[in-house]
């Protein structure tokens, strides 16, 4: 008998051929479910963006990237970089401090923004920041990017200390490296895009800039609403995972069967959860308008009122009859007495049910805690959560970013490395309780806000509450937050129909654990109870 012909060798050759029909299986399966665009990328389809085209954002000579309508202020600092780089490939710009060392102008860190076809600005990071010499004079930044075109680089001081700069005309903390903006080419291969919808875990992504797409790809269903009526893009930036491409958030979505589960959102967090809540989420649920719970007030009696309301809620009905509810809690300050309890169990027990979804964070209002107490405090709000709502999906959203030339502020340690200090945590904390069981996800406020400075209102928000001049003369105001809203819907897809909603039935302890875990900034005197009751019959 011949080695081919042998038992052995039929086999191999049967398991074999059982591998080739396993293979040709699954590659079905992975095109049927839309998922073979995150293995290989599609040739047919023309890159997503256009790295020749050329812009200047909108922006006067000489002006001020991230305040338009002001002269751009230059310091006592200057930036040597390469004029050509690889795409992928690491490479060092070195600032050097010009200025007398004894006066303290010298900063440890840069902030690097990098705008051309995608927006980036390098993370506070001793990964990618160097310090050469115990004076300062001296800091190297190692970066890299991916997509290729030729980038505005944008260069400040960032100061571990403001209050020097307050009294300035011209505030240092404000002022822009000499020399700014760069030039920087970024040459080589784009990188490789999938156009599905995202099935994976917090995919890697970056801001495109939407003058830079190809023509080809606005056509595209997910491309189409990020566009107005007119064909035209409502934003200069948006926010595009590599593997996977979103869409924006609209109402009528709620009908797709994508997010079935969606029926009572509950957002839990500060002044940078409430703005969202007010100047995005209801007005895109009333035609643009902000009224009701959210109608701003500019009786600076009744602000306060406005500010630390305790819960706001809607309803709203989707085109097709399914009703949802749309709640906030305020967190205040720690420190202070705890919520009305009988408020939250108010939200908990609405008509539509218990919240389904809940999106928290709470990070500047404890910006001053350190990295022990403030994962003490997150842990005790995920326990409270998981407590009353263990059925309920859960999006922990990292803290936003600061950025100081548009804002510099002392109190509380309001600076890059305390919100990165506050992310770690809340991964490392929502990885815990990911092992418990909760289903809570990650996303990442940090980095979308971090990576489009010219977004920010002050440099602590990322929208403007009541008057909107400031948007006249920051137009991209609110960006960033689309960028956020956009990632957690896209979560409660990926989660959709795994949750069971179970009543809300209150254990005997608890109130103890609510108090312990949500720090409320409200005074309950008798006396802001009475402004506060005739605020709101101003106000509504």
């Amino acid at each position: 008998m011949g080695v081919l012909s042998s038992p052995w060798a039929r086999h191999v050759r049967s398991a074999a051929l059982f591998a080739v029909v396993l293979s040709i299986l699954a590659l079905i399966y992975l095109r049927s479910h839309d998922r073979y665009t995150l293995l290989q990328k599609d040739r047919s389809q023309p890159p997503l963006l256009d790295p020749t085209v050329t812009t200047s954002f909108g922006l006067a000579p000489g002006h001020n990237p991230i305040l338009p309508n002001e002269l751009a202020v230059q310091g006592p600092w200057k930036a040597h970089l390469p004029a050509y780089v690889k795409t992928n490939q690491k490479f060092t710009i070195s600032l050097t401090c010009t200025y007398a060392t004894e006066e303290g102008w010298c900063p440890s860190s840069y902030i690097l923004w990098f705008r051309g076809s995608t927006s980036l600005v390098v993370p506070h990071d001793p990964h990618h920041i160097r310090v050469l010499d115990s004076q300062n004079k001296i800091v190297e930044i190692t970066f890299a990017i991916k997509d290729p075109g030729v980038y505005e680089v944008w260069a400040w001081p960032e100061h571990e200390e403001c209050e020097r700069f307050k009294e300035m005309k011209y505030p240092l903390s404000n002022a822009l490296v000499q020399g700014t903006p760069y030039k920087i080419t970024v040459e080589g291969a784009a990188p490789e895009e999938g156009y599905g919808a995202c099935v994976e875990d917090a995919p890697e992504g970056r801001w495109v800039s939407t003058e830079h797409i190809d023509p080809g790809h606005k056509s595209d269903t997910w491309a189409r609403s990020y566009q107005n009526s007119h064909g035209q893009w409502r934003s200069a930036f948006i926010y595009q995972p590599y593997s996977c491409k979103r869409t924006a958030t609209l109402p009528a979505t709620l009908d797709d069967p994508s997010l079935s589960d969606v029926k009572h959102v509950l957002y839990i967090g500060d002044s940078t959860t409430r703005g969202p809540y007010c100047t995005h989420t209801y007005p895109m649920f009333h035609g643009g308008k902000i009224d009701g719970p959210c109608a701003y007030t500019h009786d600076y009696e009744c602000w306060k009122e406005y500010q630390m309301r305790l819960t706001r809620s809607f309803t709203y009905r989707t085109p097709k009859g399914k009703d949802t509810a749309w709640s906030l809690l305020f967190q205040g300050e720690p420190g202070r007495p705890a919520y009305h309890v009988q408020a939250l169990e108010r939200l908990l027990e609405h008509p539509l049910g218990p919240p389904s979804h809940v999106v928290i964070n709470f990070g500047l209002w404890q910006a001053a805690k350190t990295e022990n107490e403030y994962a003490a405090s997150v842990d005790e709000m995920l326990a409270f959560i998981h407590h009353s709502l263990p059925n309920a999906h859960i999006t922990w959203r990292l803290t936003t970013s600061i950025f100081r030339p548009a804002g510099c502020y002392d109190f509380n340690h309001l600076a890059r490395p305390m919100t990165r200090m506050q992310s770690h945590v809340g991964r490392e904390m929502v990885k815990k309780w990911r092992k418990k069981g909760m289903r809570v996800v990650v996303v990442d406020g940090n980095g979308l806000t971090d990576s489009r400075p010219d977004t920010s209102a002050d440099g602590r928000h990322w929208v403007v509450e009541g008057p909107v001049g400031a948007l006249e003369a920051k137009p991209r105001i609110g960006e960033a937050q689309l960028g956020i809203d956009e990632w957690i819907w896209d979560e409660w897809r990926r989660a959709n129909g795994k949750l069971e909603h179970i009543p809300y039935v209150p254990s005997s302890n608890a109130v103890e654990v609510m108090k312990r875990a949500i720090p409320c900034a409200m005074d309950n005197s008798r006396t802001d109870r009475k402004r506060n009751r005739m605020c709101r019959e101003k106000v509504n």
